[in-house]
């Protein structure tokens, strides 16, 4: 597959209740508004029969599609986990304190998630639907500021360690910034791994 394809998640819809549609947008509208998400496309309602569809993006990109159930409409009760980027810190930090002033519930303050990578920084809460919405980023640049630089895999059930200079593991993050460490590509073949890291104060 080429580098530059354009493949991956282009929009998300969701299906809201009717008689929380107005609120949905309101309080979609107050704490994505760090983010300069608002408000870009309303289809539907009024006489056309049809249902309010409104959807929310950036300029040029309408990703997140919220649509109105009808009356006697029964919604799928299962919430989903619906991320959205940041820039930066200082963002989160406001969605996270916008969606508290919203009445919306905690679902993880901002911080650091180091299970998932030393740098993802992130926040979390419910909205009136019960979907927990987080606003993470993960800033590479950040990688050198690493207290330690040997990490200890250990296989849970044997106690057996090994330690990995981070010279053999950063590449792994880089190519894989979702993951911490591609196991497969690790020289040990533990099962059961658990990566442990320490990071500098200023982080």
């Amino acid at each position: 597959m080429s580098s530059n394809s354009r493949i991956g998640l282009d929009h998300l819809g969701i299906e809201v209740p009717y008689d929380k549609f107005d609120t949905v947008i309101k309080t979609y509208t107050a704490i994505f508004a760090p983010l300069g998400i608002k408000e870009m496309f309303r289809f539907g309602g009024g006489d056309t029969g049809k249902s309010v569809v409104v959807g929310m993006g950036v300029p040029g990109k309408a990703f997140l599609w919220l649509t109105q159930a009808s009356k006697d409409q029964i919604v799928d009760p299962r919430p989903a986990h619906i991320a959205i980027t940041a820039d930066t810190r200082a963002q989160i930090n406001e969605f996270h304190e916008l969606a508290m002033e919203e009445g919306l519930k905690c679902n993880g303050p901002p911080g650091l998630r180091v299970q998932s990578h030393p740098n993802y920084y992130g926040a979390y809460v419910f909205d009136q639907m019960g979907n927990n919405l987080e606003v993470p980023t993960l800033d590479y640049t950040r990688l050198g500021s690493l207290k330690r630089h040997a990490f200890l895999f250990s296989d849970t059930d044997s106690g057996i360690g090994i330690n990995i200079d981070s010279r053999d593991l950063l590449p792994v993050i880089n190519n894989h910034p979702v993951g911490f460490a591609n196991r497969g590509s690790l020289p040990v073949s533990l099962r059961k791994l658990e990566l442990q890291w320490e990071l500098a104060k200023n982080q």
